[in-house]
């Protein structure tokens, strides 16, 4: 998806070449996801679902209320997960238990740890900083702790799972106080490690 246009593109030369299609919908698509197991790709703005199979031709799906910007499909779950919502089939989408409605912003991003077999969420509310959450059915949260919330480097974007390192990490925005900052942890942000880039990460 194109962030702000009704707009997608794809390439059947490995990304040589690109050619956009039409996204019905507001237009501010934020994420995309791929589900080898039922074959589609859906695509996530803060308040539609489109899905597609051919990588061409999307479907719009309205979605019961806002579903918060990303979406990943965790096939141990078989369910595609967002902040708020979750959904066999993309199609019809059932409400997370204990989700975080309370953070704007919910749901910056998501990450699966095979050495569990849970998948984690941040999420944030500004000077009330960073939140880690969790869910090892895909159908409810667990608030699991506060990140970080005593100093200005309070506001991250996007995480990662390592197996080699059973590690997770999350980094910063592009232009507030936290750019170019990287936390990781192996124990859900009980202990953490930082590190400063020098670079914003968007």
């Amino acid at each position: 998806p194109i962030n702000g246009y009704a707009k997608g593109m794809y390439s059947t030369d490995g990304g040589l070449t690109w050619t956009s299609t039409t996204i019905t919908g507001s237009g501010d698509w934020l994420c995309t996801c791929w589900s080898k197991e039922r074959g589609i790709f859906v695509v996530m703005s803060g308040l539609e679902v489109a899905q597609e199979y051919d990588g061409i031709n999307w479907t719009y799906v309205t979605a019961a209320t806002a579903v918060n910007g990303y979406v990943e499909w965790v096939a141990v779950f078989g369910r595609f997960v967002s902040p708020k919502w979750s959904s066999v089939d993309a199609i019809t989408w059932d409400a997370m238990t204990d989700a975080p409605v309370s953070y704007y912003g919910a749901g910056k991003d998501g990450s699966f740890s095979t050495s569990n077999n849970t998948f984690y969420q941040i999420t944030t509310n500004g000077p009330s900083g960073t939140r880690l959450w969790s869910t090892t059915d895909g159908t409810t949260w667990v608030n699991v702790r506060a990140i970080e919330t005593t100093s200005s480097i309070n506001y991250y974007n996007h995480m990662a799972y390592s197996p080699s390192l059973d590690m997770l990490a999350i980094a910063g925005g592009k232009s507030l106080p936290e750019a170019g900052h990287i936390l990781t942890s192996t124990d859900e942000f009980v202990t953490v490690a930082t590190y400063s880039t020098g670079y914003n990460m968007t």
